[in-house]
């Protein structure tokens, strides 16, 4: 597992060194990130992940996956420092929980960009509810697309 007093970085780019990533850190946050209390920072998130946890106990076919905690802690210590992560994960870790999860818990508005409109579509119509579920907790999800997805007068002209 990760060392987590390390950058926030599973992966970083062949020219992108940690200490370029620590100096970006004021461009990402308020800077004040210490005087900010967050739900997260008590949270446990091998609570939800590790087998007996909440998620499995919620999906029948759950299965811990390593990778899948280690990334929701990455993301987790860069929403508390208010730090950008750079994360690369094969198929099948189970992205997407890993970064709603703890993004949720923190209470924080969080913006997630997909590269496609049908992981847009996975994350707002059954991911999203899915932990609105198991969280016992409402809390506010929108989807915004661009202005190519939308119809205008000139283009209907």
């Amino acid at each position: 597992m990760m060392n987590l007093e390390q950058p926030y970085i599973a992966e970083l780019p062949g020219d992108l060194s940690p200490t370029e990533v620590r100096e970006d850190k004021e461009r990402y946050g308020s800077g004040n990130a210490e005087n900010d209390s967050s739900p997260l920072e008590e949270c446990d998130l091998s609570a939800y992940f590790s087998s007996g946890g909440v998620l499995s106990g919620a999906m029948a076919d759950y299965e811990l996956r390593p990778g899948q905690l280690e990334m929701a802690n990455v993301v987790k210590k860069a929403i508390l420092d208010q730090c950008p992560a750079l994360i690369e994960a094969p198929t099948g870790t189970g992205k997407s929980l890993a970064y709603l999860l703890p993004a949720i818990l923190s209470e924080q508005k969080i913006v997630i960009a997909t590269a496609n409109k049908s992981l847009q579509d996975q994350l707002f119509r059954k991911d999203i509810p899915f932990l609105r579920n198991i969280l016992g907790r409402p809390f506010d999800a929108i989807v915004v697309i661009g202005r190519n997805n939308c119809i205008c007068r000139h283009n209907w002209e």
